[in-house]
């Protein structure tokens, strides 16, 4: 997947957006995968806050990620990838 990525927190963390249209992530069914599997997630509003090997990763409803700590561009979409697999099947079309 593309991502157009935006360095934020004075260069301490990135922004993943996709740059193909997606569909909007169930963020509830998602959450209840992520700690099924194991992982430390939590709803806040309209994001998922979890933990991600080390880094703080906030998910968006929109799809965007973002990374913190993380510099290395080349690093931040091995991870958003690897990510967005675990995310398939928590997409819907919202009205």
């Amino acid at each position: 997947m593309m991502y157009t990525i935006t360095r934020l927190c004075g260069g301490e963390a990135l922004m993943l957006v996709p740059r193909e249209d997606t569909d909007s992530l169930n963020l509830e069914m998602l959450l209840d995968s992520l700690l099924a599997d194991g992982y430390t997630a939590r709803l806040d509003g309209l994001m998922i806050i979890m933990g991600w090997q080390g880094m703080e990763v906030t998910v968006y409803e929109s799809g965007k990620l973002m990374f913190y700590p993380l510099k290395e561009k080349g690093e931040a979409i091995e991870h958003a990838n690897r990510i967005m697999d675990l995310f398939h099947g928590y997409a819907e079309i919202k009205d």
